[in-house]
Formats: C-alpha cells, structure tokens, sequence
C-alpha cells in the first residue's frame, strides 16, 4: 500500500531527526528513543505484513 509506505517512511525521518537532535544534547534519552521507535517500527511491520497476508 502506497499510503502506508509514504507513512512510515515520513514517520520514520521525523523520529530519526528527533533522535539525532536529542543524541547532541542527552544521549541517554536519545537511546531510550531509539528504541522505543525501533520497538513500534517493528510492531507497526508485522501488523501490516499480517494484514495483508489474511487478506
């Protein structure tokens, strides 16, 4: 799905930026991000891929 894709490839610029931003000033925060992000990332991949593969 084209929509999905523009989504998760928007989020994931956005969410990288205020990584970055937050890797300069606390990096203990920025990891906590960090992972948090990859965490949904991850989630929000296999609910599509399972979607589509009931579909």
């Amino acid at each position: 799905d084209e929509e999905m894709y523009a989504r998760t490839y928007l989020f994931s610029h956005l969410i990288g930026a205020v990584i970055r931003l937050a890797a300069v000033s606390e990096e203990t925060l920025a990891r906590r991000m960090l992972d948090e992000w990859k965490r949904v990332i991850r989630g929000s991949l296999f609910a599509v891929t399972g979607q589509n593969a009931a579909a």
